[in-house]
C-alpha cells in the first residue's frame, strides 16, 4: 500500500513546514497585542505646557503632537481665539482644555483617543452616543 504525503512531500518536510507555521502564528499572536497597545493608545495623558499669546489652533496641534490624541474641530469656530497664556506642569489634558476654553463659547469631549471641540450650541443639540458608541 502506498503512503499518501501531504503536498507530495516526505513526512519530514511536512513536519518542518508545520513547525514553521506554528512558530509564525505564535510570533504574530504575541506581537499583535503589543503593537495594538502602542499604536491605538495615546502616548501620554498629562502634559507640561508653556503658552504665551498663542492661538487655540496652536494649542490643539500641540496637544495632538504631545498626547497622540486625534483632534476634531471646526476651524471657523476656533480661528479667532488667540492670545492664550498658560503655564502648567504635569497636568491633565482636561485641565489644559478647561483653561484654554474658559470664557469662550466652546466646549470639548474626549472619547477614547479623540478630542472633539464644539460650540456649546452644537454640544446641546447633539444626541449622546448610544451604548455601542454610535450616534443615533
Amino acid at each position: 500500500m502506498r503512503k499518501f504525503y501531504l503536498f507530495a512531500y516526505s513526512p519530514h518536510v511536512c513536519r518542518l513546514l508545520l513547525v514553521c507555521l506554528m512558530a509564525v502564528t505564535m510570533l504574530a499572536g504575541s506581537v499583535s497585542p503589543a503593537l495594538a497597545s502602542t499604536v491605538n493608545q495615546p502616548q501620554k495623558k498629562t502634559v507640561s505646557v508653556s503658552f504665551n499669546g498663542v492661538s487655540l489652533e496652536d494649542v490643539l496641534q500641540y496637544l495632538k503632537k504631545e498626547t497622540g490624541y486625534y483632534v476634531l474641530y471646526n476651524s471657523n469656530a476656533v480661528k479667532n481665539i488667540k492670545g492664550i497664556r498658560l503655564q502648567k506642569n504635569n497636568v491633565s489634558v482636561n485641565e489644559v482644555l478647561n483653561a484654554c476654553l474658559k470664557g469662550t463659547n466652546l466646549t470639548y469631549t474626549i472619547n477614547d483617543d479623540t478630542i472633539v471641540i464644539k460650540t456649546k450650541q452644537e454640544a446641546a443639540s447633539t444626541p449622546p452616543p448610544s451604548e455601542n458608541g454610535q450616534l443615533e
